[in-house]
């Protein structure tokens, strides 16, 4: 038998596996929803179904979850995963900020529940809890099993940590939805996001708009920030307890300094993903000729309740020059719409790094102390 012949043969006999998977078992995913920026979520689009993948962000080399989101759960030939029947119509959101987003594209009618209920920033969302229209299942860290059974919802979103327990929530027989946006690398990254969010509740073409929006205007604003004439030093924040959590390199809020087209005296370290835990002293070190201090925190912030925190506060050249802003937590959507409206934030930075840009409009979140 010659070379040529075996070769055909080999191809004739894979050939036949492959036509044989396709009609007896599960098909295969027929396009894929490419993510431009988001490094967590994959979404193929398959004959009926859209199966989603999610990367475990403590370990990005396994998969955290697979998802397979369909109008029919029951048919036959889906592939293996935790079936989603779309679009959501009783879900229970465990996150405010999903909550958030979902009301941006006009789906508060799909959230039949909700945990951590006293956050909740939406006057619509927080009316139809109080009139029990939606349905308080407690704290995210122990909702409350025994109203998740009787609200009977078609899908649980929560956000998850690392080494999280789900034995006792998919106990209930409900599909979780692990919300991992937060753990993505970039800001562009966590908002691309919003378009899974949209395909479970019916939004496609809405979701997808406001990313587009959302990914236009920071890119725009990015590009108009390489044109500053100055880069000036940021101090992030203040202390709480002992510790002083600063943006890394990797951070988020890091990579938008970095957009901004500013110094952030931490950005050496380019292996910490997140915040960085110092004492008031190591930020001293680095931040103290910082020309700039922007701070979040969930209470006022002044002079006085600087003096009264810490010392080590006037030793900061920013204390002295009182080019301090201070974003309150508590009176602002901060939480709601940074995650997925980063260009929000980066325009408020643009404002207050660089004022000789011009940029037009008053801030979100962030005031100059008084």
């Amino acid at each position: 038998m010659t070379t040529s012949t075996l070769r055909r043969i080999a191809f004739l006999f894979l050939l036949a596996i492959t036509l044989f998977s396709c009609s007896e078992g599960q098909k295969p995913p027929v396009a894929t929803a490419t993510m431009e920026h988001a490094e967590l979520l994959t979404m193929e689009d398959g004959d009926g179904y859209t199966l989603v993948k999610i990367k475990n962000p403590w370990d990005t080399l396994h998969l955290m979850q697979t998802l397979v989101l369909t109008d029919d759960p029951s048919r036959t030939g889906l592939p293996d995963g935790v079936k989603v029947k779309i679009p959501l119509n009783r879900s229970l959101v465990m996150t405010t900020v999903h909550c958030s987003l979902l009301r941006e594209m006009g789906c508060l009618d799909a959230i039949a529940g909700v945990c951590d209920a006293e956050y909740i920033t939406v006057d619509s969302l927080k009316e139809r809890v109080a009139s029990g229209r939606v349905t308080d299942c407690g704290t995210s860290m122990a909702p409350s099993i025994e109203r998740i059974m009787a609200l009977h919802p078609d899908a649980i979103l929560l956000s998850p940590y690392e080494k999280m327990d789900l034995k006792k929530l998919q106990n209930t027989g409900v599909p979780i939805i692990q919300c991992a946006d937060y753990m993505e690398p970039t800001p562009l990254g966590r908002a691309e996001w919003v378009r899974f969010y949209g395909l479970l509740v019916g939004e496609k073409a809405k979701a997808d708009s406001i990313f587009l929006a959302t990914k236009e205007c920071y890119n725009a604003l990015k590009a108009k920030a390489q044109k500053a004439k100055t880069r000036p030093t940021v101090l992030s924040d203040i202390r709480y307890g002992q510790i002083w959590y600063v943006p890394s390199a990797n951070s988020t809020v890091g990579k938008i300094y970095s957009d901004a087209n500013v110094i952030n005296p931490f950005a050496d370290d380019t292996k910490t993903p997140g915040s960085l835990a110092l004492s008031p002293e190591q930020v001293l070190v680095k931040g103290k000729h910082a020309d700039v201090w922007v701070i979040k925190t969930g209470q006022e912030v002044n002079r006085k309740t600087l003096d009264a925190d810490n010392p080590i506060y006037k030793q900061f050249d920013a204390y002295h020059s009182g080019n301090i802003w201070v974003c309150n937590t508590m009176t602002t959507r901060f939480f709601d719409e940074v995650p997925f409206h980063p260009d929000y934030l980066l325009e408020d930075f643009m404002r207050i790094f660089h004022p000789e840009l011009k940029i037009e409009g008053e801030n979100r979140y962030y005031l100059k102390m008084k």
